[in-house]
């Protein structure tokens, strides 16, 4: 059984094409966690199918997949982000990776504004040299987990925010096997700062490093 978590924060505009795809591709669980205050959740709500979290505090990407996870039933948890509706990638397709593999996550051949290739290289580049992360893209709001590994490495996180993914790859990578599938990726308009964002990661990263 698929288990899919969409963490999803202020994503009214986005949240209901991304279950309208989920919903033909038949998985057989789909988890959206809301902690936002726009009309996310209300839209969620009306799609019978959907098991809708909601939670008045902020949870961030990490605490929101920490809340789905702990309400999911299946074997097999793949987590999306909220734009993955426009993405052309389908959910089978990495998770038939799963139990070959204790982990797959999606590496995106495709980017296509300067500002994207910059930032994501400049930031692969600071988890090879901080963390020993020798992945082409940590960064990818798709990734599948065997349940056991993720329940693992989900009660030795510490990671809320921008740094979610790569502490946990961090800690799986020399414990569990991990599957980097290429996936084809459209860019959207992204909200991050290239300065004030950057600084952010890095200070994560080197927080990661230390173990704190």
């Amino acid at each position: 059984m698929i288990s899919v978590i969409v963490p999803a924060y202020n994503e009214e505009k986005q949240i209901g094409k991304t279950i309208e795809k989920l919903l033909k591709e038949k998985v057989e669980e789909i988890i959206v966690v809301v902690d936002g205050n726009d009309k996310t959740g209300e839209i969620a709500k009306k799609y019978k199918k959907v098991k809708v979290l909601t939670f008045k505090h902020r949870l961030g990407k990490g605490g929101a997949i920490k809340e789905g996870f702990k309400a999911s039933k299946g074997d097999v948890i793949v987590f999306v982000d909220a734009d993955y509706w426009h993405q052309k990638a389908s959910i089978r397709s990495l998770a038939k990776w799963i139990p070959k593999y204790d982990i797959a996550i999606g590496s995106r051949r495709k980017r296509k504004t300067i500002k994207r290739k910059i930032l994501s290289w400049g930031f692969n580049l600071l988890t090879k040299i901080l963390l020993g992360l020798n992945l082409r893209d940590t960064q990818c709001g798709f990734k599948a987990f065997k349940r056991e590994a993720l329940k693992d490495l989900l009660s030795k996180m510490k990671t809320r925010g921008y740094a979610f993914d790569v502490e946990l790859l961090y800690l799986a990578k020399n414990k569990y096997k991990i599957k980097e599938v290429p996936v084809e990726w459209e860019d959207i308009n992204t909200k991050i700062n290239p300065v004030k964002d950057s600084l952010k990661m890095f200070l994560e990263l080197l927080r990661i490093k230390a173990g704190k």
